[in-house]
């Protein structure tokens, strides 16, 4: 997969930013510094609306940005570049250039997308695994309002048949995004229809979160989740989880914050996973949400061994924890020392029983960006090394072993 090239000046938090996404992206930074608006940015940007967008249309690159609740006033210097191998999109206050153009997807809008969609529907009855996983996909576009498809506007009729030009291809053309607020849906599912009953909204990317959530729950009943020594079984009535050393039984509810945000994100990650056609592009907020450095780290581990049967998909975290790239700096460490050690078996055997060879990453296919303060974001790897940069933004490890060596050397004077 090409790397995709974003400026980002003057947006929001971000007073400039100059991003390469690669296959692996980390945003690290202290809370309210950008990280959530650069990867819902770069999540728009893989949207089925967005790439039918046409050249001039800045109100519905508007709407985009008000489904993922970051609709910042454009100022008179503000722009976001983005850049792929054969195209571009330079937005700007009331300006929306781009010169992207598909011939396959000029020919699907000469076809009727519902022939398209019975098409594609025949052509994957041969194989009812991807037949499965694209009605399940394709469910969580539609709503129940849509049930007529004859009778879809024109903008949703153009989304459904890029989603459909994706599956062609072989993916789903429909970015995966995990939202921080996953913590959130326990509540939700208790009170949401009071919520809008008295005017409340939800932003659009939560809810397709949660629909995703709900297509997991079913499709899978009962979750094993032994990184975190816990088994969920879901139903309509009740979620329930056993805690596996034990077989001690917790209804979701009364789960700990750190499972409520856990569970949500593992089985959707797991859906998307364990489907034929391969998602594009995935975007996780926040995966250390409540979660002991120990089960941070286990986590991660399991992301990426999932990330590396994707082969056509890219990940981006934001994320607070550098125990998290320190991970994956072990990661990047065993794939280097395993190349090394080719002609020496034995080494290369020792190395994957401490690293599992399914969480090799390999350093050319990592980005690592930290977001400071004053609205500059950075690109913190240490090329030199091999290495994410963790290290060099881990301040409050720095400051507690400053205070502790200081210490020590006042108490060599007593």
């Amino acid at each position: 997969m090409s790397n995709t090239l974003f400026k980002i000046t003057n947006f929001g938090p971000i007073r400039n930013a100059t991003i390469e996404t690669r296959r692996y992206n980390f945003f690290i930074g202290r809370t309210s510094s950008g990280k959530s608006v650069a990867a819902k940015l770069i999540t728009i940007s893989h949207e089925f609306d967005f790439r039918v967008i046409a050249d001039g249309d800045f109100a519905s690159f508007e709407k985009m940005l008000r489904k993922y609740n970051i609709d910042f006033v454009f100022k008179d210097d503000t722009e976001i570049s983005i850049k792929e191998d054969s195209a571009y999109w330079i937005i700007k206050k009331n300006s929306f250039k781009t010169n992207y153009d598909s011939e396959d997807l000029r020919e699907l809008q000469k076809t009727d997308y519902t022939e398209l969609l019975k098409s594609l529907k025949s052509g994957l009855k041969g194989d009812p695994h991807l037949l499965k996983d694209f009605l399940g996909a394709f469910s969580i576009l539609i709503s129940d309002n849509d049930a007529d498809l004859k009778h879809l506007s024109k903008e949703k009729q153009a989304s459904l048949q890029l989603f459909i030009f994706g599956a062609l291809k072989g993916f789903v053309y429909d970015p995966v995004y995990i939202p921080s607020e996953r913590i959130l849906l326990s509540i939700m599912k208790e009170s949401v229809f009071s919520l809008l009953r008295f005017g409340g909204s939800i932003p659009e990317s939560i809810v397709k979160f949660g629909s995703r959530y709900e297509q997991a729950k079913g499709k899978f009943k009962n979750l094993d989740m032994d990184f975190m020594n816990i088994r969920v079984s879901f139903s309509k009535e009740e979620d329930k989880i056993v805690i596996l050393n034990d077989q001690t039984e917790v209804d979701f509810l009364h789960a700990s914050s750190g499972l409520q945000s856990v569970i949500p994100l593992w089985a959707v990650l797991q859906s998307v996973f364990n489907q034929h056609m391969q998602h594009e592009h995935i975007v996780i907020e926040e995966p250390e949400l409540n979660l002991f450095p120990t089960q941070q780290v286990a986590l991660i581990r399991k992301i990426i061994a999932g990330m590396n049967h994707q082969k056509k998909c890219n990940i981006v975290f934001t994320t607070h924890s550098p125990y998290i790239l320190s991970v994956i700096d072990n990661m990047i460490l065993a794939n280097e020392i395993y190349k090394k050690a080719k002609e020496k078996k034995d080494l290369q055997k020792e190395i994957t029983k401490v690293v599992s060879k399914n969480e090799f990453i390999d350093f050319e296919e990592v980005a690592s960006y930290g977001f400071s303060d004053d609205g500059t974001v950075v690109d913190i790897r240490d090329v030199e090394n091999r290495l994410t940069g963790a290290i060099n933004i881990d301040q409050a490890s720095n400051e507690t072993s400053q205070i502790f060596s200081r210490l020590l050397d006042i108490e060599d004077e007593l």
